[in-house]
């Protein structure tokens, strides 16, 4: 739903004025003995999980200290400076190229552990590969199945990625249903089916076990993947939504596509703010921090927002240049470290562009560029930001409009810092 009473340019003042409720009348005795339960439930199985992956870990004091940090991301106080450990010149040595006989098609999506050692793709093949970030190799991969439609595979190109914060549930989508695989033996185990167009784009929760997911029907659905379950869809978009991603506490971002229009729910508010901006078509958007996200679309614009702003703090047009025709470069990805002030942009202008926010979020600038051939159609960097991996095609990841002949359909993953940083 749209703000009303307000300029495009002010500033919101409180975290519940602006957010409209749909939803009719409540008992209001019945509510706050729900939420609390709720909430103590989701508190036990989030400390269960700490312990769990800190003790694999083996980390004195794993806990505390993920708490501290995560009450500090919450407060939008934990930032972290990366821009003085990038390189300021990226050579040979630090590109390393991922190929499989599966991805002989184009690359669409990618997805890397939050312990930075597998990485998952997607290609137009309709395959999806687990590598090794430590070894440069394939691990296993998921075939397509085209003669027999079954609930175990795909029967189309691969639209979309995700992977659970724990590092054990992988999600994947093609034209059709969502997929759910065990992230380790990428064995098959749930389909969920509900979208009545292609899926677009997929999104873990990083503190619930919720999936998201963005279709070509305009709507946004949320699934239990626990339970295995439905939970709710969310409507709002006037156009096919190109990207769904976590943002914060119980909020979700979408990017409208051809609506121009990025949107942050609030999902148990049954609401939702409205952000416009672009001129054209946006293709991605990525959180920075609690406060701030990031978007690019097919108008050549790179936009920086707050959360607090219907209005980007910072564009910059023509991030990748112009073509030969005089039109700008499409900007097909973004790619964030979270809680960072350093960021990176894709076209297929043979450049990947670093980005690094200024004045306290006010302003940003371009930090490196990397030659790379070929259409970036998805990008991602390790947790710690050390590394930027990049998924390559000879075409764009949603059609054929032209190609480049020069390019490999491949992944290639960039060492961004110093062994020592």
């Amino acid at each position: 739903m749209r703000l009303q009473n307000g300029r495009d340019d002010e500033e919101i003042d409180s975290e519940d004025e602006p957010f409209e409720s749909d939803g009719g009348a409540v008992d209001d005795e019945e509510i706050p003995t729900t939420a609390q339960e709720k909430k103590l439930e989701l508190a036990k199985k989030y400390l269960a999980q700490l312990e769990e992956q800190e003790k694999e870990k083996e980390e004195p004091d794993g806990v505390m200290g993920r708490l501290r940090a995560d009450v500090l991301e919450q407060a939008g106080k934990l930032r972290k400076k990366v821009a003085g450990k990038i390189k300021t010149k990226i050579g040979p040595e630090d590109v390393v190229t991922l190929r499989c006989k599966e991805h002989k098609q184009p690359i669409t999506c990618l997805v890397v552990s939050s312990s930075s050692e597998r990485i998952y793709s997607g290609c137009k093949g309709g395959y999806v590969v687990m590598w090794c970030l430590k070894t440069a190799k394939k691990i296993m991969s998921i075939a397509p199945e085209y003669k027999k439609k079954d609930a175990k595979h795909h029967s189309g190109a691969i639209s979309a990625l995700a992977l659970s914060q724990d590092g054990r549930c992988l999600a994947s989508s093609d034209s059709g249903c969502i997929r759910l695989w065990d992230a380790h033996s990428l064995t098959h185990m749930h389909t969920f089916a509900g979208h009545t167009a292609p899926i677009t784009s997929l999104a873990f929760c990083r503190r619930t076990p919720t999936l998201y997911s963005a279709s070509k029907d305009r709507t946004v659905k949320l699934w239990n993947v626990l339970e295995m379950g439905y939970i709710e869809t969310l409507f709002g978009h006037q156009a096919s939504p190109t990207c769904v991603e976590y943002f914060a506490k119980d909020r979700v971002l979408t990017s409208g596509g051809s609506d121009r229009s990025v949107r942050l729910w609030k999902i148990p508010e049954e609401s939702h703010l409205v952000f416009n901006g672009h001129s054209g078509n946006i293709e991605c958007v990525r959180r920075l921090d609690d406060g701030h996200f990031v978007t690019c679309g097919d108008d050549g614009e790179l936009c920086l927002w707050g959360a607090l702003k219907k209005k980007p703090l910072a564009t910059v047009k023509l991030a990748h240049g112009l073509m030969t025709n005089g039109e700008p470069y499409w900007l097909n990805c973004v790619a964030t470290i979270d809680n960072a002030e350093v960021f990176a942009s894709g076209s297929s202008d043979g450049y990947i562009r670093l980005w690094q926010a200024e004045d306290n979020y006010r302003k940003f600038s371009q930090l490196l560029e990397i030659p790379l051939l070929g259409f970036m159609n998805a990008m991602t960097f390790t947790e710690d930001g050390s590394r930027l991996i990049v998924g390559l095609g000879k075409e764009h990841r949603l059609g054929r409009w032209t190609t480049i002949k020069e390019a490999k359909n491949s992944i290639v993953v960039i060492n961004l810092m110093d062994t020592e940083s």
